[in-house]
């Protein structure tokens, strides 16, 4: 079992070195929009294909970053990706009607897209632990 979400970076803001010069109620309001949208593209995906969840195992996650330039490469940290892309793959989680538990820590790719029009995107690949 394997699947891809897609999904736009997520907002600076989410960024855990953002250095705490946000607003608390509007980390909140993005944490929950960013949520629920990764929520509703798992559900899309998951009505065009027929994917079939087993409760109780784990997932291994595998998040591809695609950024705009080499520079943005230079000046990214794999783990702090990781914890940037978390109410992504909380609202993954809802969709797959689990509790993140079930996720392994997250592999973290850093890339530069070759094809500028689609630059800065999240690739969340889920499947099934030992396989």
């Amino acid at each position: 079992m394997e699947f891809t979400v897609e999904r736009p970076l997520p907002p600076k803001q989410l960024h855990p070195n953002g250095g705490g010069k946000w607003h608390w109620g509007m980390i909140a309001r993005l944490k929950k929009e960013t949520r629920l949208a990764a929520c509703y593209s798992t559900l899309e995906v998951f009505s065009q294909s027929s994917i079939e969840l087993i409760n109780g195992c784990k997932y291994d996650v595998h998040l591809r970053f695609y950024l705009k330039s080499k520079r943005s490469l230079a000046n990214s940290d794999e783990n702090n990706m990781g914890e940037w892309a978390k109410a992504d793959t909380d609202g993954i989680s809802d969709a797959m009607d689990i509790d993140d538990k079930h996720f392994k820590s997250p592999t973290v790719e850093l890339l530069v897209d070759p094809d500028r029009h689609e630059s800065r995107r999240l690739v969340i690949t889920i499947r099934r632990a030992g396989r």
